[in-house]
């Protein structure tokens, strides 16, 4: 059994609670911690995906998160 690495641990997280995925990305966000922001695009891009096994959740998550990226590229 090989073990998983934290991103792939992550997406599943995302996947099975995708209103944790929102609530974390608002944290970050509002932390302003750029570098934590890239990891979390990374790890939320592959969560939803398409192809992905949620990928329902993607569309009513998307808005949402351009919305708090705007609003971090309006605060830098």
């Amino acid at each position: 059994m090989r073990d998983r690495s934290k991103d792939e641990a992550m997406v599943e997280v995302f996947q099975a609670d995708p209103s944790y995925a929102m609530e974390l990305l608002a944290e970050v966000v509002r932390d302003g911690d750029t570098d934590e922001l890239a990891i979390l695009e990374r790890q939320l891009s592959a969560a939803f995906a398409a192809g992905s096994p949620n990928p329902v959740s993607w569309p009513a998550f998307w808005p949402r998160m351009v919305f708090f990226m705007v609003l971090l590229l309006g605060s830098a």
